[in-house]
């Protein structure tokens, strides 16, 4: 007796449309991410989700151009968002070095 392999469904990897919404959300994430850069969070998880979802659609689908477009301008939104943090933290540092934390205080005679 023979046994049969089952076939594995690959008609959602070969849906054109499934990858182009992939590659289109993508894109949506990166400049979504471009725009809110200066959200740390929103900005860095958006940058992360248009990255991955490229390297997704770049892997399986046809539409590298889009797939492109989504994962340079998460990479950049990210790049971005991590420099504000460092500048952020840096300003911060460079304000409690420089400045007196104590208040004057004047005591008048009367």
């Amino acid at each position: 007796m023979a046994v049969k392999k089952k076939k594995i469904d690959n008609s959602i990897i070969n849906n054109s449309q499934f990858m182009s919404g992939l590659a289109i959300s993508s894109m949506v994430f990166g400049i979504i991410a471009l725009l809110f850069f200066w959200l740390v969070f929103v900005g860095a998880i958006m940058g992360v989700l248009a990255f991955a979802l490229g390297i997704a659609s770049m892997r399986i689908g046809k539409y590298r151009n889009i797939s492109f477009v989504g994962i340079v301008t998460g990479l950049v939104a990210v790049i971005m968002n991590l420099a504000m943090v460092f500048f952020f933290i840096s300003g911060m540092m460079t304000y409690s070095i420089n400045t007196d934390s104590t208040l004057p205080v004047t005591i008048q005679n009367q």
